[in-house]
Order: C-alpha cells, then structure tokens, then sequence
C-alpha cells in the first residue's frame, strides 16, 4: 500500500514538475516519426515509378529532422527560462506587490477618522511602565 503510494506520488510529481518537457517531447518523437514515414513511403513511390528525386528526398528528410530538433532545443530552452520565474515562491511574491500596502499614518491624517495614536506620537521619548516605577524609585529611595 505504502509502495504504491510512494510511486503514485512520485510520478505526479515528476508530472507536474516536467509536463511541458515532457509534452513537447512526444509532440517532437512524434513529428520525427511522422517525417520518417512519410520519406519512407516516398522512397517507396520513387523506387515502383523510376523517379530521380530521391537524393533530394533524404537531404528534405534531415533538414525537417533539423528543424524540428532546433525548434525542440528553443522550446526547452524557453520553458526552463519561464520554469524559474514561475516558482511558487515568484508567484507568491508577484501577488504580495499587487496587494495595497497597508494603510500609513498619512491616509490616515486624510480620513476623517480620529487617531487614537495622535498623542503618542507627538511625544519626545515614550516611557514604560518600568520606565515610571524606577523614576519613582529614585526619587523616594527607601534606604
């Protein structure tokens, strides 16, 4: 059961990770398998009708097998350049700055709400309670 579950897990997290990889990939085998065939029935053709094209063929066949590997390459390299930007952790990020910032002591001077911090900041110094019982204290040393 647990073996089961720990393969599962495994090759949907690979699947996730790697589906465009994994999906251009086949799109690519299949394309190249695609070409091939479609060669193979036209040295087929060439050979039953004494055609004379059939050098021009296999140099057709390996520039589409050139191409469609150099557009693989860009593809991979693509989609790993976007992969690092779509993290969870840029995703995250992105939204934190679309977010408002929390309001700020100027949109509050603008509302017509009263602050009830008003007074604390415009103080020099703040002082704690510990800060007052040892002023106390000085002033009235019980020795």
């Amino acid at each position: 059961m647990f073996n089961q579950l720990l393969k599962w897990t495994l090759v949907i997290s690979i699947w996730r990770k790697y589906k465009k990889h994994i999906g251009i990939t086949i799109i690519l085998i299949l394309a190249l398998f695609l070409t091939s065939l479609v060669h193979q029935d036209f040295v087929n053709y060439s050979l039953v009708s004494d055609n004379s094209s059939l050098g021009l063929s296999y140099l057709v066949k390996w520039l589409v097998y050139l191409v469609l590997v150099s557009v693989y390459w860009f593809s991979v390299g693509k989609i790993n350049e976007n992969a690092s930007k779509d993290s969870d952790l840029h995703k995250k990020m992105k939204a934190s700055k679309q977010r408002k910032p929390k309001s700020t002591t100027l949109d509050q001077e603008d509302s017509n709400e009263p602050d009830p911090f008003a007074s604390i900041r415009g103080k020099k110094t703040l002082r704690s309670k510990a800060d007052i019982a040892l002023e106390k204290q000085s002033k009235n040393p019980k020795v």
